[in-house]
């Protein structure tokens, strides 16, 4: 009885593993997909493109498709997404982003509090 009820401990352990592996790699695939949304963003605003309703479209699909496992997502995958984002920033001079990704920079931070996000790559 008692290596019964350990067999079909260890199964129901084995199921949540496979489906927390699953999960993750399906939200990769999510942000990886995203991230590309993101570049694509990034080159219609250098196109002078209207990109408001893009990237809050964008923030939005970040924030519910990557903010729940947020501690999964790579430190590599945020920060191209980084990059692609800053490209938005006004050719000023200045480090202000404009102000519709206001809403996506608020986002990413929330998903990686302390990562350094928005720095002008050296």
């Amino acid at each position: 009885m008692k290596q019964m009820r350990l067999m079909i401990a260890g199964a129901v352990m084995a199921a949540v593993t496979a489906l927390t592996v699953y999960s993750v790699a399906a939200v990769q695939r999510r942000c990886e997909i995203l991230l590309r949304d993101a570049d694509a963003v990034a080159i219609a605003a250098e196109q002078g493109t209207a990109v408001g309703a893009a990237i809050a479209a964008l923030e939005r699909d970040w924030a519910q498709e990557c903010g729940v496992l947020r501690l999964f997502v790579p430190a590599e995958t945020l920060a191209e997404l980084n990059r692609s984002v800053y490209r938005l920033a006004p050719l000023s001079g200045t480090d202000e982003l404009p102000a519709e990704v206001a809403a996506i920079r608020a986002t990413v931070i929330w998903l990686a509090p302390g990562y350094p996000f928005f720095q002008q790559d050296q």
